[in-house]
């Protein structure tokens, strides 16, 4: 949270792990679940198509609908409640363009427009509702610096400005307050540790501190806007257990607790306080089916203070809400955050000033499921708290 300590470390511990072993996969969160799609089957069996649910509610795993294309190292993005998987490389490791869109709601899948650069391994993130691919690899040229950008509304790509500092593919991205980064990666003959930050609202690229342990094939996620770098490969097949923390707002860098055991080519997705990182390699085992969840105990809700007043419900046995829930007394900048009782972020908004309306829906737009949960609001240095029922 803004002003609490910053460059915590997590603390790891294993979950259930993949029914389906895999690296070279990604991943996404969407309604407190994370959806890790595609990627290189465990030993040598090839690109998979497969989709897995994770629910950290039940640590547990479901199978839903396979990809409509096989494919080991595509990049993912979510917008509006829904997963986008970019580019990739099928069994004959050719670069591919497809571009494909999933709906945990009705667990189908669409085609959509393709990518106008086949790539592997590019950097993807999701902003203001549109997705960029930056980067990736295509064997003929090697690396690549190109940026495009797909609107799921018009079914559209657009080319905007290309990596600046060195083109790359296999990097780690994570997004914090709308702005890009794009973190290590490789090139041929080199690994790197370069860091570049892209803002879509401007088209624009700065460079940033760079990470302190150059790499490829690690994965990140952002936990109350510091992000977290998990693993990696530092040449060769050499995977590590690092984890390096950068804070964007100071534009430096801390080391964190490392993950349990070493890894590259895997996936990481955020939910609530938590990272995950989701199977990969270990430089011995291609494919694994090991999930790390690190908790960051400092992004916690903090304990009921009072001061805001909810409308119709304060947590009162026959008054859980069925409509909009009503937070008055919020001031204009703060934020207000809903969280299950087990610390998972479902929503949440800034206010405007005067009275902020719920609608009883999640950040992916499907309405949440009937149980407890916690609301959070910071602004102009004062934090309250209460809990709701939702029936």
């Amino acid at each position: 949270m803004p002003g609490a300590a910053r460059g915590l470390a997590p603390e790891w511990t294993q979950v259930a792990g993949m029914p389906t072993p895999r690296q070279y996969l990604a991943a996404g969160a969407i309604n407190g679940r994370i959806l890790a799609v595609g990627g290189w089957g465990g030993g040598l069996s090839g690109t998979v198509a497969t989709l897995e649910e994770y629910d950290p509610a039940t640590d547990g795993w479901r199978g839903r609908t396979s990809m409509p294309t096989g494919r080991a190292g595509p990049g993912a993005g979510v917008v509006n409640g829904k997963l986008y998987v970019l580019g990739g490389v099928d069994d004959y490791n050719t670069p591919l363009p497809n571009n494909e869109e999933y709906d945990p709601g009705s667990d189908t899948w669409a085609v959509r427009a393709l990518m106008p650069t086949p790539r592997e391994s590019p950097a993807v993130a999701a902003v203001d509702g549109r997705i960029y691919a930056i980067g990736g690899w295509d064997p003929a040229p090697g690396a690549l610096s190109v940026v495009e950008a797909y609107d799921p509304v018009t079914n559209t790509w657009q080319t905007r400005t290309s990596l600046t500092t060195s083109p790359r593919a296999a990097a780690a991205t994570a997004v914090v307050n709308g702005i890009i980064y794009v973190i290590g990666g490789y090139r041929l003959g080199a690994v790197l540790s370069c860091v570049d930050a892209y803002d879509p609202s401007t088209d624009t690229w700065t460079t940033k501190a760079p990470k302190p342990t150059a790499c490829w094939g690690s994965a990140a996620g952002v936990v109350d806007g510091l992000i977290y770098t998990i693993g990696g490969d530092t040449g060769g097949t050499s995977a590590v257990a690092t984890v390096e923390v950068y804070d964007p707002v100071s534009n430096t860098w801390t080391t964190g607790n490392p993950l349990p055991a070493a890894r590259y080519d895997h996936a990481a997705a955020v939910v609530g306080c938590a990272v995950y990182a989701i199977g990969g390699d270990d430089g011995w085992v291609w494919g694994l089916s090991t999930v790390y969840r690190g908790h960051v105990r400092e992004c916690e809700p903090p304990p009921y203070s009072g001061a805001v007043r909810v409308f119709p419900n304060p947590f009162q046995r026959g008054r859980a809400v069925r409509g909009t829930v009503k937070f008055e007394g919020i001031p204009a900048g703060a934020g207000l955050r809903l969280y299950t009782v087990r610390g998972v972020r479902v929503w949440e908004t800034e206010s405007r000033g005067g009275v902020v309306e719920w609608d009883g829906k999640g950040t992916g737009g499907g309405q949440v499921s009937p149980g407890v949960y916690l609301w959070v609001v910071d602004g102009r240095g004062k934090r309250s708290a209460g809990k709701l029922v939702v029936e």
